[in-house]
């Protein structure tokens, strides 16, 4: 890639410069099962927590992290929770821990 050009952004991906990053923007919200594994996130359970809860396997709850992770330019779960708690990005209660 030739410094100063960029890749064309898929329909649905925003454009997040290297170092910065993103809120989902207006146009540009979480899915339902973005929302979802998301929330599992913020309430501490593992990949294969995620997936039992939404009926997934965990190498489809790691499809969508790895998204997210790049959608908003973030490295990790951690940073993905925190980013998303401080935006307030989701606007319903998390789940119950199932114990």
């Amino acid at each position: 890639m030739v410094a100063g050009h960029t890749r064309p952004a898929k329909e649905s991906a925003a454009i997040v410069p290297k170092g910065r990053r993103a809120q989902p923007a207006l146009g540009q919200s979480l899915s339902h099962r973005e929302q979802d594994v998301l929330r599992g996130v913020l309430a501490g359970r593992t990949n294969d927590e995620i997936g039992l809860d939404l009926s997934i396997r965990r190498k489809t709850v790691e499809s969508y992290l790895s998204r997210l992770y790049e959608r908003f330019g973030v490295s990790g779960r951690t940073e993905l929770a925190v980013l998303a708690e401080r935006g307030g990005w989701l606007d319903l209660p998390l789940p119950r821990s199932k114990a």
